[in-house]
């Protein structure tokens, strides 16, 4: 035998290469749909898009953009500072979180209706995206955090969902609309289902038909509620806004300079003594909580007047000249379009040779992601069983959590910090939810109440898909499990970098995933289709969990009352209750399956699960 021989072919780098593809006759445009129902539309009311007949769409182009106004919380009594008010934040990821239910229909019958849509949109992005503030996502609020808005030729910043500026010469002057009710131009650029998770993005409505997309706005209790407006306490304002009676402050050329001169100076008046002096730094060292305040550019506008000898930043300058009302809760989308590209063609070839096809008898297909969502009964231990069953040719994957019982309630962000009244309308660096992370904090969720998935108290879980059980897991299965399915082992920058360990998993971004679909190993943009098939049959499906863990210390900041609110956020912290120690939690199931579309000669349209 002779010896083992190998040939070997030169190559070129491909960048020597001529590669070239050309497409002729096709033209592309960017064009904006409004909805049916042009007008404002506010929370829990509908918004109604008819897609263009006879066009060809890219569906991966879709953006959902409006104007989106919120409300405030005023402030608490007339003894408050009248100049700033309570905001009701947005969501983070915004009108996506925004977003009650999607519903698409074809020629009349509705292909896929997506309840629960915003609670499931977070519980898949945060394991898909990181949420950095990226360009792609300007206007789509991926850290209300950090929000900016633009005012009289000023980028502004909020920061850490501070207290806002309020005007109190117009209720709705364009200040108070931006600052204390959030106006501003906002966007949805990614979706679930048959919009977002498609085998193509191409869409033909004169192949389909009538396609209509019915989105339902969620009700208010997706808000955040920011930092609220204590008693006669004072917000600090920044030399940028001095005015005469009201001046700045600023601790080195004000307080600290007056210090020192108090000290190289014998003085007579007691209000004009050192000891005075030192007491009024430690005062604004109190109110301040070592925080940067102003720098920002813009400065805070502030309500404590300042440059009394020995009685600076004292609570009783506080303007009060009566309590600004609270609103009620609210949000309002106007201004609503939808912009998509759409291909035109030049010439006859396209068509003729779809209806080529179409005459031969051929069949078009179009693959989507499906959801289905079911509740169970509620429990306080997390011990229960809960049945399901679900009807599919591809069964891709079951997810499990639990909803806070108390989710219905605007609360303030699931965060550990929120910044302090004091530090006015722009907010403190370490409220912001990358501070909070980069600091190691507890609780980095970051959004509302109503999206919080809490595992705490499981010692243990297990699925059962037609009598076929699966292996027991405790919580380390449970995130290894998200992890392979997910395939986020190694990628660690990938998925939603507040769930920082397995404890902030379990507290708020718990899922319990069972993955019955193939992992794509090919990763070349094909649409994969390997779930379980039911055979026409439903699979009957039960998640039992065991629970009992030990909840007397759960709490970290007792809420129970307003006055404890008020007192946290004075300190610099959020005020939310979890009820993790008694409250009674929610059990639901998302199915996620695969449907199918069938497109024949004469716009017939076949669906199947």
């Amino acid at each position: 035998m002779g010896e083992p021989h190998s040939e070997t072919t030169s190559v070129f780098p491909a960048g020597l290469l001529e590669r070239v593809r050309k497409i002729n006759n096709i033209y592309k445009q960017t064009v904006k749909i409004l909805p049916v129902n042009i007008g404002n539309v506010t929370n829990g009311n509908k918004i109604l898009l008819q897609m263009p007949t006879d066009s060809v769409f890219d569906l991966k182009s879709l953006s959902f953009d409006a104007t989106i106004q919120t409300c405030h919380n005023g402030n608490q009594s007339g003894n408050a500072a009248n100049n700033y008010t309570q905001t009701y934040y947005l969501p983070r990821n915004g009108i996506a979180s925004m977003i009650s239910q999607l519903d698409i229909r074809v020629n009349g019958r509705s292909i896929q209706n997506i309840s629960q849509y915003s609670y499931l949109y977070n519980a898949i992005s945060d394991w898909i995206y990181n949420g950095q503030n990226m360009p792609d996502e300007i206007g789509g609020v991926a850290d209300p955090s950090l929000m900016t808005y633009y005012n009289q030729g000023k980028i502004i910043t909020r920061r850490g969902f501070p207290v806002s500026n309020w005007d109190t010469t117009s209720a709705t002057s364009a200040q108070n609309n931006k600052q204390a009710r959030l106006l501003d131009r906002y966007s949805c650029r990614r979706f679930l289902g048959f919009l977002g998770e498609s085998s193509t993005s191409i869409i033909n409505t004169a192949l389909l038909g009538d396609l209509t997309i019915e989105i339902t706005l969620e009700g208010t209790n997706v808000l955040i509620a920011g930092c609220t407006v204590p008693d006669t306490w004072p917000i600090i304002p920044t030399t940028a806004l001095s005015t005469a009676g009201a001046g700045g402050i600023e601790p080195i050329s004000d307080l600290a300079s007056n210090t020192i001169a108090a000290g190289d100076t014998v003085k007579a008046s007691a209000a004009d003594s050192f000891n005075c002096k030192v007491i009024d730094m430690q005062n604004y060292f109190k109110l301040a909580r070592g925080f940067s305040l102003g720098d920002t550019g813009t400065g805070n506008v502030g309500n404590c007047t300042t440059n009394t000898i020995g009685s600076n930043y004292q609570t009783a300058a506080i303007p009060t000249t009566g309590a600004v009302v609270a609103e009620t809760p609210s949000f309002t989308f106007s201004n609503i379009s939808f912009t998509i590209t759409r291909y035109e063609f030049g010439d006859s070839a396209y068509y003729d040779a779809l209806n080529k096809a179409l005459d031969s008898g051929h069949e078009f297909n179009i693959y989507f992601r499906n959801y289905q969502t079911f509740t169970g009964t509620a429990t306080t231990n997390k011990t229960q069983s809960m049945r399901i069953s679900v009807s599919s040719q591809s069964l891709n994957y079951l997810m499990a959590t639990f909803q806070a019982p108390n989710r219905t309630t605007i609360t303030q962000p699931i965060n550990t910090l929120i910044s302090p009244p004091q530090s006015g309308e722009s907010g403190l660096y370490a409220a912001t939810f990358e501070n909070q992370v980069n600091a190691g904090l507890p609780r980095t969720f970051n959004n509302a109440l109503y999206f919080v998935r809490n595992g705490s108290k499981i010692n243990s879980s297990k699925w059962s898909v037609d009598q076929q059980e699966y292996p027991a897991r405790d919580l380390y299965d449970i995130y290894n499990e998200n992890l392979r399915h997910w395939d986020k082992f190694g990628k660690p920058e990938s998925f939603y970098k507040g769930m920082q360990s397995i404890y902030h998993f379990q507290e708020t971004f718990f899922t319990d995933v069972l993955s019955l679909e193939v992992t794509d190993q090919y990763k070349d943009g094909e649409f994969q289709v390997s779930g379980m098939n039911c055979k026409g049959q439903p699979l009957n499906i039960i998640y039992n969990t065991t629970g009992g863990d030990d909840t007397s210390a759960y709490q970290y900041v007792d809420v129970g009352t307003v006055a404890n609110i008020y007192n946290a956020n004075k300190k610099g912290f959020s005020a939310f209750n979890l009820n993790l120690d008694t409250g009674s939690f929610t059990p639901v199931i998302i199915a996620n399956f695969t449907s199918k579309l069938v497109l024949t000669k004469g716009r017939n349209v076949a669906y199947y699960n």
